[in-house]
């Protein structure tokens, strides 16, 4: 009646990643949960995405066209180069959410969740296959320019993601904890000890409280609806 944890995730095949790309990947989703812009691109140069075909297509765009809104790059300047957009378009593919949303602070971790942005299942899911259809030439690109053993860890990220959605758990707990296993393979390399220590209390407070927020409204609506 209190809810659930989920203690093993079995996803059928492993690959041990080179610790350049295991730590830039790390950094890449801390950056991610202190909305670090900057952070995220310089974490997804080092993994090496591009996609020259997406930089075009944000130059072709007008000012205000949805994927430069979702990327932040009103202007031509703001566009930047391949490794750059592809960057973005990373970070959108491991959250679900705009560049834009990645990068805005406004509400924490509680920025990523339906509830908070005011959104329902419906709308986000149009709003995805929108960014999708105008955009699967670029995520190719990204996707093929993406080192090998990486797409095993998107692949555990989307099973995460998936599972969390069936069991109707809110997206930013399956975020935190990608972030707080990263912050611990951080604090083990000495990347930033304080600052990974630091992080990590707030999201385990974070994840404390939103699994028992979430467990009694689970147990409420039963209720209610068993009644």
């Amino acid at each position: 009646p209190e809810g659930f944890q989920l203690v093993l995730l079995d996803h059928g095949l492993y690959r041990e990643l080179p610790d350049s790309l295991r730590l830039a990947y790390c950094r890449l989703w801390r950056s991610i949960a202190v909305a670090d812009g900057d952070g995220v691109l310089e974490a997804t140069r080092s993994i090496g995405v591009r996609s020259d075909w997406l930089r075009k297509q944000m130059l072709a765009e007008p000012q205000d066209g949805i994927g430069r809104d979702a990327g932040k790059c009103r202007t031509d300047e703001e566009v930047g180069d391949a490794e750059t957009n592809a960057g973005k378009l990373f970070a959108a593919m491991l959250t679900a959410r705009s560049f834009k949303a990645v990068s805005d602070g406004s509400g924490g971790l509680l920025r990523f969740d339906r509830d908070h942005r005011g959104k329902s299942r419906e709308e986000d899911k149009k709003e995805l296959s929108m960014y999708i259809s105008g955009y699967y030439r670029g995520i190719l690109e990204v996707l093929d320019t993406l080192p090998r053993p990486m797409i095993l860890a998107l692949k555990a990220n989307d099973c995460l993601r998936a599972t969390a959605s069936r069991f109707e758990v809110p997206p930013s707990v399956p975020l935190a904890v990608s972030c707080l296993a990263c912050l611990k393979a951080l604090r083990i390399n000495g990347d930033e000890g304080w600052r990974s220590w630091r992080l990590s209390w707030v999201i385990r407070a974070f994840l404390a409280v939103e699994c028992m927020v979430s467990s009694r409204f689970r147990h409420l609506r039963h209720t209610l609806v068993g009644a």
